[in-house]
């Protein structure tokens, strides 16, 4: 079979470029804004937009690669250069995904359960990562078939989607006998409700012979201030204030008794486990334990990455038939259109069922709505749209933003890092409009700079080189020794 010549799509790039856009400065303004300013009414549209960042970038990943992987001789497997390219960018993905949330404290003190779930919750580098993995994979059952290739991205993805309201309201984690109770400490605590109990609510009812309350010398009565650091003010907060403590970790009980105050040092006892919840966290945003969850978990992020991977494969079919620019803006207007009519159904079917339309997914006892799914991807749908009308007469991107497109992992790596490992060694202070601004400026012109230096890089071949090359051009700057 001969083999398909790569074609570039400028309207993906423009839609890449868009995504990388709102990636950058969404990130920044949330990190640095004041939290009054950002999250009061005047900043209500941008929260809105915010919420489609991610979504965009999952469906142009999903549709950029596998157009490009579509591309390729469809008649080999190995040494197939776009799937051996696939497979090393999903093992980056996920080394990146884990590696940004580790707590480096891990290597020289024992973490307590809440950072461990922190460190293996989803983030939106994993979910990318798995829906490349499955790309690649339907790849290899289908990939002589556009058709059905394209069916079973589909397919997946309402599959994805009509699971989703089920999924996301079950909790799956692991759930452990909470170390403050009857079995575990031997102390019955209990909530006080009256005027006199509303600064220190939280009162011991019980302590049970034996036990390890009682070796510390706990009585009924006593009521609970402190544990470590942390103010206690309800029941409901003992077992989240168990799992920020390491195991072995010396810490102590602030009490009030007879209208004295004693504190009672005491080692805590548990240790924290990486399984099952390493797993579970990928399922769906429900908190663990240690109240901790994943912001991207499988339902419903992975559903915009299998829409991504249709759409690409969508775009590979006309092509192959001579149809890809004929009309393009149309076509894409409408799937946008169907996708807003699924959003239509899909209410319609939720008031008739449950009384109740769940569009933004808050409803009590109901999970994710799917319709909230189809929105976003029909917004991404009708820009694309747009975007395509632009390539009509943008023909290509200029370099720089072709090159930061291209590198975009490195740029979300670099943007992060900047903003929540290197910033807050300096300042965590919180900013007005006007230098958060300049601060999404100073970013966009930082990434920018990180762009040249990988494509630099890229250029020479490899990292050695590139510093040999900078330290020739420094010495070109620096003043000679006479």
């Amino acid at each position: 079979m001969e083999q398909n010549k790569p074609v570039r799509l400028t309207f993906l790039d423009i839609m890449r470029f868009i995504a990388l856009f709102m990636m950058i400065q969404g990130h920044t303004i949330y990190a640095i804004l004041n939290t009054e300013i950002r999250d009061g009414s005047s900043f209500h549209v941008w929260t809105l937009l915010r919420g489609y960042t991610a979504p965009f970038f999952m469906v142009i990943a999903g549709a950029v690669f596998t157009f490009l992987l579509l591309q390729q001789d469809k008649t080999k497997i190995k040494g197939n250069i776009r799937i051996k390219k696939g497979l090393l960018r999903v093992a980056t993905l996920l080394f990146w995904g884990y590696l940004l949330h580790f707590q480096w404290q891990a290597l020289v003190s024992p973490i307590s359960q809440g950072l461990v779930d922190n460190s293996v919750s989803v983030d939106v580098l994993h979910i990318i990562g798995l829906g490349l993995l499955i790309v690649i994979g339907v790849y290899v059952l289908a990939r002589k078939y556009i058709f059905a290739l394209s069916t079973g991205f589909l397919a997946l993805f309402f599959l994805v989607v009509l699971f989703t309201p089920h999924f996301t309201k079950t909790n799956i984690h692991y759930f452990p006998t909470p170390f403050f109770s009857s079995e575990k400490f031997g102390a019955d605590f209990m909530q006080e409700q009256d005027s006199l109990a509303q600064s220190h609510p939280v009162v011991i009812e019980y302590i049970k012979p034996g036990s390890k309350a009682e070796s510390l010398g706990l009585l009924p009565n006593d009521r609970v201030l402190k544990i470590g650091y942390f103010d206690i003010h309800a029941v409901e907060e003992l077992p989240q204030i168990e799992t920020k403590f390491a195991r072995k970790e010396y810490t102590n009980f602030i009490l009030l008794r007879d209208g004295d105050t004693l504190e009672i040092p005491y080692k805590f006892q548990r240790k924290a486990q990486i399984f099952p919840n390493a797993l579970t966290m990928w399922v769906n945003s429900q908190p663990t334990f240690a109240d901790k969850k994943s912001l991207f978990p499988i339902f419903p992020w992975l559903s915009y990455i299998l829409f991504g991977a249709f759409f690409g494969a969508l775009l590979a079919w006309m092509k192959s038939n001579d149809t890809l620019f004929k009309h393009l803006e149309l076509k894409l207007l409408g799937i946008a259109a169907m996708l807003f009519l699924l959003v239509e159904v899909g209410e319609f079917y939720e008031l008739k069922y449950y009384g109740v339309i769940n569009f933004w997914g808050v409803t009590e006892g109901m999970g994710s709505s799917f319709t909230l799914v189809f929105h976003r991807i029909g917004v991404v749908m009708a820009v694309g749209a747009v975007c395509a009308f632009l390539a009509r007469f943008i023909k290509k991107l200029p370099r720089i933003m072709n090159q930061m497109s291209r590198n975009t992992l490195w740029l979300y790596v670099g943007h992060l890092i900047l903003l929540y490992v290197v910033r807050p060694k300096f300042t965590n202070d919180r900013y007005d409009v006007g230098p958060t601004m300049f601060a999404v400026a100073l970013m966009y012109l930082l990434m920018i700079i990180q762009t040249l230096v990988i494509e630099k890089k890229n250029e020479l071949g490899t990292w050695k080189a590139y510093l040999v090359f900078t330290s020739n051009k420094l010495k070109e700057f620096l003043p000679r020794k006479r």
